[in-house]
């Protein structure tokens, strides 16, 4: 299985999941879907910071990509992401720019 695929559907603790979700990035790290998934895992780790972090270089990565575009907006891949943002923003009683 991918870097990627475990990272989203393995039953990995956390921390191991956080290493798949890196390794991913590494290999493809022009796609937004490994930055989302690291996004994902860095919130779930208590790492508000990096997660939005995270979360901007996917929703940026997705505005960007031609390739792919009909596909991302289809699933409403920015959208998601900045929901995402705002709700680690909230949770983690940090600014909303």
């Amino acid at each position: 299985m991918s870097a990627w695929r475990t990272a989203i559907v393995g039953n990995e603790p956390l921390d191991v999941a956080l290493l798949y979700a890196n390794d991913a990035v590494a290999l493809v790290p022009k796609s937004p879907y490994t930055h989302l998934t690291r996004c994902e895992l860095l919130a779930r780790s208590g790492q508000p910071y990096a997660a939005i972090a995270e979360c901007e270089t996917a929703k940026e990565l997705a505005e960007d990509d031609p390739l792919h575009r009909a596909e991302l907006q289809q699933m409403h891949t920015v959208e998601k992401t900045e929901d995402f943002m705002r709700r680690i923003r909230i949770a983690n009683n940090l600014p909303n720019p």
